[in-house]
């Protein structure tokens, strides 16, 4: 026979509150900047509030979901968030963006050349994620690397998680 189980009897571990997601630390200017908290412990669901934040920086109270424009270059941009899970238990999240082009890369495949005289940037992608993950193999772990829309084969070696941040660009699919 099937057995079901008391709900009662099954005890619910007590995992404190606590954000697991990186922090981003940059946004590029006149890109969606798309970060959602990762929370774990307390008692799902969870409530997301803003005590600072850019003003034209949206947050979804529901999934932790921060959306941004930045239109131009700034730094110290502060984002303070309040997580209440559904015990009223309450942590307080923060960390601070700057908006600069500094530590971004770009791979295109139709219009990139892979090419180590091209910089990775916005007007001089690299044409696949294997020149890109070697070309950028020495640089900060919180470099991104943006891939745009297109099909990408080969192999890719990333040492030493560097760069760690690899991003579809908005709205493109990648393959």
């Amino acid at each position: 026979g099937v057995r079901s189980l008391d709900s009662g009897s099954a005890s619910r571990p007590a995992w404190p509150l606590a954000v697991v997601s990186w922090d981003p630390s940059k946004a590029y200017p006149g890109v969606l900047f798309d970060h959602r908290i990762a929370v774990q412990g307390g008692s799902y669901p969870y409530a997301f509030a803003a005590l600072r934040k850019p003003p034209e920086m949206a947050l979804d109270t529901r999934t932790g979901t921060l959306r941004w424009t930045p239109s131009a270059p700034s730094t110290g941009n502060v984002v303070e968030i309040t997580i209440t899970d559904q015990e009223g238990s309450t942590i307080v999240h923060s960390f601070s963006l700057d908006v600069t082009a500094d530590g971004f890369y770009f791979v295109d495949s139709t219009s990139g050349i892979d090419d180590s005289a091209r910089s990775g940037s916005i007007t001089e992608p690299w044409q696949t994620m294997t020149f890109a993950a070697a070309a950028t193999r020495n640089l900060s772990a919180t470099d991104t690397v943006y891939v745009k829309a297109g099909t990408y084969t080969g192999p890719i070696q990333i040492i030493n998680d560097v760069p760690r941040i690899w991003r579809a660009w908005p709205g493109d699919s990648v393959v």
